[in-house]
């Protein structure tokens, strides 16, 4: 899948520090992904594009990039914890993103287990 290696290469771009070559992969990634209607895909594109916006210092999207790919996480049941995924999830601790949901299972779990809470 095409947007997949996209969605790859962006990342791989954005650790050399080519924001823009790694936004442009990313988006087409997104766009890729919005055309087959594959949520999962567009939740990987949305959060990696998320990320590179904060670093790249684009502010004015950060937000919206995240919160929507949390939301498709969410949307999706959170399989495998991606909606924890630390990318992203980071963003809500940032202040860019402010989820209304409950916690997943997985962040439950995990609180439990270490005595804190979600």
């Amino acid at each position: 899948m095409i947007e997949v290696a996209l969605t790859s290469l962006g990342i791989a771009r954005q650790r050399s520090g080519g924001y823009p070559a790694a936004a442009d992969a990313l988006e087409t990634a997104l766009g890729i992904s919005r055309d087959l209607r594959h949520r999962q895909g567009q939740a990987d594109a949305l959060c990696s594009l998320g990320i590179i916006q904060r670093e790249a210092g684009d502010h004015s999207h950060v937000a919206d990039s995240l919160k929507e790919a949390l939301g498709i996480h969410l949307e999706l049941g959170d399989q495998g914890g991606r909606a924890e995924d630390p990318s992203c999830a980071a963003a809500e601790g940032e202040g860019y993103v402010r989820r209304t949901a409950q916690p997943s299972p997985h962040r439950v779990a995990r609180a439990a287990a270490s005595g804190g809470s979600p």
